[in-house]
Order: C-alpha cells, then structure tokens, then sequence
C-alpha cells in the first residue's frame, strides 16, 4: 500500500515537470493584449530579477509614434509590427 502510493506520487511529479518547463520557456516573450474599455493596446514581458511582468499600456497612437504597428483579429488577439 505505501510503496504503490510513493509510486504514484512519483507518476504525477514525472507527468507535470514537463508543463512547468514549457511554461517558463514561453515566459520570455512579450504578450500583447487589447483592452476595448479604455482602447489600449498592452505589452507584458518579464524583467530580469523580477517575478512580476512589466506592463506598458497605450493607444494605438502612442504606439504609433515608438514605430510599433498594432491591429487586433476579430477574435480579440493583438499583432504587432515594425
């Protein structure tokens, strides 16, 4: 009974590293969202010795003027372009 329970513990620990190791490899990029509310377009991206995100929302205008291209998909999703 004890050791069929450490093998099971040890099946569910092997299954989810693998997740944890591609979600910190996706981590890196910056993620682009649109906020309809207030018509801004935000860009998140980690900073090195920060656990938190760096967060810079602005209009497509703002954008505009740093060179940034920005549209949005009918489904909502942001693209970007230089």
């Amino acid at each position: 009974m004890k050791m069929s329970a450490i093998l099971i513990a040890a099946a569910a620990l092997g299954t989810t590293a693998p997740a944890f190791a591609a979600e910190r490899a996706n981590s890196d990029q910056p993620r682009i969202s649109y906020d309809a509310k207030h018509d801004k377009f935000c860009i998140s991206q980690m900073v090195t010795g920060s656990r938190l995100p760096a967060q810079d929302c602005r209009t497509k205008a703002e954008w505009a003027k740093e060179g940034l291209t920005l549209n949005t998909w009918d489904d909502g999703k942001a693209l970007v372009s230089r």
